[in-house]
């Protein structure tokens, strides 16, 4: 259980950059792709 609330945590913590960038992102847009990439099982 751990893994997968760090894994979500992490990611959501990843969009804060892009949010540093530009101050009017679409930040809950930007949670939702984060947590889209683990939904799929992280294609990289």
């Amino acid at each position: 259980m751990r893994t997968i609330a760090g894994s979500a945590v992490g990611a959501i913590l990843a969009t804060l950059p892009a949010l540093a960038d530009d101050p009017h992102a679409d930040l809950p847009g930007l949670i939702d792709e984060a947590l889209g990439y683990l939904e799929t099982g992280l294609p990289v």
